[in-house]
């Protein structure tokens, strides 16, 4: 055995083999050393374990604190630190919330949980720890919809009426947190060039009452969209006009009209709008009104169609006639008529001197009427009014054929004065009582 070895150069083949290897070992550790690393999670690591639990038995929620990144520290081989680098958004931040039955801020222990095929392990001080999670009750709320101020402009010669609403409420679920800082869910309406009525489904946004969005991944909704139907209507202005009816003596050429305004603007369906070309506000009694006098009018508008925002809803008629005037009379000489059945009826007297009338007709004819020739009278039932001052209708009688009228006679009025019938004397006239027989001589 010993010329064996003596022979052969075994044992320093095998020396030199395993310093080889001892060799190739720190060759190979001085290239892939082993390495220290922080890594940081990436936002929306973290995995809630026992969230059915907390909802199901609490009606709990997670709201918030899900999105913190969790620093931990690992060792392994230059080679695997860097493998893990590129995968870190693979790390699992573990949380178990199955034991929460509160809502509010919990400190919550976590475990970290690395790839499957990560060759690196985590130092023991970064292994577990904890995170803040905030916990809260989720509920719902019918959160009212509305309009935006504004939505669009419809095409010319066309006007959007208000939107029709398919729903007054959306109902949205969520953390109880949130919900009580919604205010409304406001409408993504948008409507241009419309000329009509169109059916839309909008989507909507969540706002506080200062008009703030709120957005968070915690809330559902029963509905994503809401039916809307915007009117569309046609809109045209038109003139006003007014009919003249001829007296005896006024014919219709004679006066000249001025309205005010002379067009309104209208609003309606298309088929409606077109079928208006004027509006007529009346017929005025040439015989019954003065001249120069403006009469206010009520603006009555067709079926179908309505006035539009602003415009007025009364029209101003001014009526110029040629050769026609007015004139003012006081008559003194007025009839009171009292028709009740009392036999004993109480003194009246008008509570003014007279009254006044005012006449209109041609200039000729108001130059050539006598005063003297109006009768004035005022029928009254005294039992019905009783003892005062009352404002009585006035009748007046012109003479037959003047070709003259009283202005405003059907409210024409008078001021009457019921006084109290004078009290009857009934003492005894005789003697006073006197106990002298008849016919017995005074003494």
């Amino acid at each position: 055995m010993k010329n064996f070895f003596k022979k052969t150069d075994l044992p320093m083949r095998t020396l030199a083999v395993a310093l080889a290897i001892l060799l190739w070992g720190v060759a190979m550790t001085d290239k892939d050393p082993i390495r220290n690393h922080n890594f940081k999670t990436v936002p929306g690591s973290i995995e809630l374990v026992g969230e059915d639990v907390l909802m199901e038995k609490h009606n709990l929620s997670v709201i918030d604190g899900q999105e913190a990144s969790i620093t931990f520290s690992a060792e392994g081989k230059a080679s695997d630190i860097s493998s893990l680098q590129k995968r870190v958004e693979q790390v699992r931040v573990i949380v178990d919330v199955s034991d929460i039955d509160t809502a509010g801020e919990h400190e919550l222990r976590y475990t970290i949980r690395l790839p499957d095929s990560a060759q690196v392990s985590i130092n023991d001080t970064y292994r577990t720890g904890r995170v803040r999670l905030t916990i809260d009750e989720v509920t719902y709320k019918d959160v009212p919809v509305s309009l935006p101020s504004e939505f669009g402009t419809a095409a010319d010669g066309y006007l959007y009426g208000t939107p029709e609403v398919g729903a007054q409420a959306v109902r949205v679920d969520g953390p109880a947190s949130i919900l009580k800082t919604v205010s409304t869910a406001r409408l993504a309406l948008k409507a241009d060039g419309l000329s009509k009525t169109q059916n839309m489904n909008c989507g909507f946004v969540l706002l506080d009452g200062n008009g703030a969005e709120v957005n968070s991944p915690h809330l559902s909704y029963d509905v994503d969209k809401v039916r809307v139907t915007v009117p569309v209507y046609k809109f045209a202005s038109v003139p006003l006009e007014v009919g003249l009816r001829p007296s005896a003596d006024i014919t219709e050429d004679m006066a000249k009209v001025k309205i005010e305004p002379e067009t309104v603007q209208i609003y309606g369906t298309e088929s409606a709008v077109g079928k208006v070309k004027s509006i007529k506000l009346g017929e005025i009694d040439l015989g019954r009104v003065q001249t120069g006098a403006r009469i206010n009018m009520e603006i009555k508008l067709p079926s179908g169609v309505k006035l539009m925002e602003g415009q007025p809803a009364t029209a101003a008629v001014t009526l110029q006639i040629d050769g026609v005037s007015s004139k003012m009379v006081k008559i003194s000489d007025v009839d009171l008529i009292d028709t009740s059945p009392a036999e004993a009826k109480p003194a009246a007297d008008l509570a003014a001197e007279a009254i006044e009338i005012t006449l209109s007709g041609k200039n000729s004819a108001l130059t050539a009427l006598d005063p003297a020739d109006i009768k004035v009278s005022i029928t009254y039932d005294s039992s019905v009014y009783g003892i005062g001052t009352h404002m009585m209708p006035v009748q007046v009688e012109l003479p037959e054929n003047s070709g003259i009228t009283v202005i405003g006679e059907d409210s024409l009025q008078a001021a009457v004065t019921i006084s109290a019938p004078a009290e009857t004397d009934t003492t005894d006239g005789g003697d006073n009582g006197s106990d002298a027989q008849a016919g017995e001589p005074e003494t």
